[in-house]
């Protein structure tokens, strides 16, 4: 692959950032690990398949060499199918190692790998702008992972931090979106200004606010009965950095409020309609969560859903907090860092 003079620099400077928050992840990753029941060379497998599928995720996130790809892919296509392809072996050889094979799980991972690719292929033919193909494509990435069809494919074995298939999943959604439909920029760069950060706390708070007046009263929203330590609360954000706040912004944000804001270009209010639907989107996304109060709906012979509307709602709520972000930043990365702050600020000091 080329790479013009102009882009050296940017790209050295985003790698070598990439490279540095890939180390401090792997080493939380380590001490995870070493806290598991596990043996040492199921503990060292677990450790390897979490850095082999990390590491393009962590390293795409860099705007100059998305676009040293894209270049190379317009030059030779074939590697459309080189990807996948790719991933689907190296998933499998790890699912081997970790006595996690099936052939349920492998036809399963077949289909989740090269479906998709067919589709964006189609989507590509069909025409530029985000059509049903691309839609298709979304979903076929996301709701395996939503429904758990692939969770027996975990990282480590047994003791699932993070499935493989969800890591899998994000690569080619960045891959499919970002260099082969070229969807416009969802600024995939970890580098913020002060302003953008500012933007990205002001969200919080506020979302905040929100979350206590309707989370107290319900009894949502709990306060911890301790206060974490500092390892707690680094590997605590790290893990949620990288493994919850900013693969759902890609999706949430970065692919499906981004389309439609493409798709609603010339309407009227078309960039706010697209923040209200993904955020629509994204509350609906947490139904499946089992966190009380529940509006509990009978369905017949389906039984009864125990709905968790508190949930939904702030989560609903939520995501109007991270598109707003986005929409103003043009930044995904802006809007993973509110999401964090929220997940996080949860997760350690409001999970009594």
């Amino acid at each position: 692959m080329k790479v013009r003079e102009h882009q050296r620099e940017p790209l050295r400077r985003d790698l070598l950032l990439g490279f540095i928050l890939l180390i401090l992840l792997m080493a939380v990753i380590s001490i995870k690990l070493i806290k598991l029941p596990l043996s040492v060379p199921m503990a060292a497998l677990g450790f390897l398949g979490v850095l082999i599928f990390t590491f393009p995720y962590i390293l795409s996130i860099n705007p100059t060499l998305l676009k040293v790809v894209r270049g190379y892919m317009e030059k030779k296509p074939h590697p459309l199918r080189l990807l996948p392809a790719v991933l689907f072996l190296l998933s499998q050889l790890y699912l081997s190692a970790a006595g996690l094979f099936t052939l349920q799980l492998f036809f399963t991972a077949a289909v989740y790998c090269f479906l998709p690719m067919l589709l964006i292929t189609a989507a590509k033919r069909k025409s530029p702008s985000f059509n049903l193909y691309d839609a298709l494509t979304v979903l076929c990435l996301w709701l395996p992972i939503e429904f758990g069809c692939l969770s027996a494919a975990s990282l480590p074995p047994q003791h699932g931090l993070i499935g493989v298939y969800q890591l899998v999943g994000l690569v080619l959604l960045i891959y499919f979106f970002f260099v082969v439909r070229e969807l416009p920029p969802a600024g995939l760069t970890y580098r913020l200004k002060s302003k953008e950060i500012q933007l990205s706390i002001q969200s919080c708070l506020v979302f905040f606010i929100a979350a206590l007046i309707l989370g107290l009263p319900t009894g949502f929203i709990r306060l911890s009965h301790s206060l974490p330590g500092l390892g707690v609360v680094v590997g605590t954000l790290l893990t949620i950095a990288f493994f919850i706040a900013l693969p759902e912004e890609i999706l949430f944000r970065g692919v499906i409020q981004n389309a439609l804001e493409q798709q609603w270009a010339h309407r009227a209010n078309g960039s706010n309609k697209a923040l209200a639907a993904a955020s629509l989107l994204f509350g609906l996304a947490h139904a499946n969560n089992h966190d009380a109060p529940f509006l509990d709906w009978n369905l017949g012979s389906l039984g009864v859903w125990h709905f968790p509307w508190v949930y939904v709602l702030l989560a609903a709520l939520a995501g109007v907090a991270y598109g707003w972000v986005f929409q103003k930043t043009r930044k995904v990365t802006a809007a993973a860092l509110t999401h964090l702050l929220v997940d996080g600020t949860w997760a350690l000091f409001f999970n009594g």
